[in-house]
């Protein structure tokens, strides 16, 4: 009986140290300055091109699915980028438009 109880509280620790393990896996992001090339607010996805002149389409999640309606091709804007493992971007969280310099808030 001892031994099962012990057997018992091995399994529940290992468990515990599972789940604490797997609840510590965040989540990398990037703030990306781009260029909107298109943005198509049905599909959720927006075609961005980078200052180093890289041109990237993407899925919107979350609060950037609502500001694909408040930007159009041409605007300057800053992207949080949800990254891949490699570093990669995978898809656009947030969206900020940026004002052009000289131009009051």
């Amino acid at each position: 009986m001892k031994r099962m109880v012990l057997m018992l509280a091995v399994v529940v620790a290992a468990g515990l140290l599972v789940a604490s393990s797997v609840a510590q896996v965040q989540t990398k992001t990037s703030n990306v300055p781009a260029a909107v090339v298109s943005a198509d607010k049905d599909a959720k996805t927006i075609t961005f091109k980078t200052d180093d002149g890289k041109q990237w389409t993407l899925s919107a999640e979350g609060a950037a699915v609502k500001a694909l309606e408040e930007v159009k091709a041409g605007d300057r804007v800053e992207l949080t980028c949800r990254l891949t493992e490699l570093g990669d971007y995978q898809a656009v969280t947030a969206i900020a438009k940026v004002k052009p310099k000289g131009e009051k808030p």
